[in-house]
């Protein structure tokens, strides 16, 4: 009964009355079914918003990654390259062979006479990087040939030092004078830490 009266009331207004009463029910109507999506969907465009900014700090943090990870590698290149010089230097290995080849040829190409070349056992000092190879060499020339065969040694890659060596006249006569050479050469070898002595 009640609706019935409403609709009679409504009915008994101007026709423009009715039509701003259905306006206003259908914009409600059309709000209400907007309104509710809309709010769903700005909900989740705001996730999504905060999801994308996520994703680009963490791009960001890659890039950065990739980046220093070049440059990591560079580095690693270069030590690698510098530990391949020193190698030369100071090597891992001691070839007898190898080291009386470039000695030999140094005191020849000195001008110098060899007559004995002797190796003696490695010595291991405590808590060095290094084992010391000794080795006797003995030849015979002048104090020029001498010098040159110091120059030659130094010039050597690998890491090579005369630690005490002698010298006497054996010809006076002869121009410039003969000379008796004995000294101790010593090279060097790299020992990795796992397998130095404790």
């Amino acid at each position: 009964m009640a609706l019935q009266d409403d609709l009679k009331s409504f009915l008994v207004l101007p026709g423009w009355q009715q039509v701003g009463v259905f306006a206003l029910i259908g914009a409600l109507l059309i709000g209400a079914y907007f309104y509710i999506p809309y709010k769903e969907k700005k909900q989740e465009i705001e996730s999504l918003e905060s999801q994308k900014s996520q994703v680009y700090k963490e791009v960001l943090k890659g890039r950065e990654a990739k980046k220093r990870s070049r440059e990591l590698e560079d580095q690693i290149k270069k030590i690698k390259a510098n530990i391949e010089q020193l190698k030369e230097i100071l090597p891992e290995s001691f070839e007898v062979q190898r080291v009386f080849e470039e000695i030999t040829n140094r005191v020849r190409d000195a001008g110098l006479n060899l007559n004995v070349f002797r190796p003696f056992p490695p010595v291991t000092p405590s808590d060095a990087p290094y084992r010391i190879h000794p080795m006797e060499v003995n030849a015979q020339g002048s104090y020029h040939a001498l010098g040159r065969f110091f120059e030659r040694l130094a010039s050597m890659k690998r890491l090579a030092n005369v630690e005490r060596f002698k010298v006497r006249i054996i010809d006076r006569k002869s121009s410039p004078p003969r000379l008796q050479i004995v000294m101790r050469v010593v090279t060097y070898t790299y020992i990795e830490p796992t397998t130095r002595k404790k």
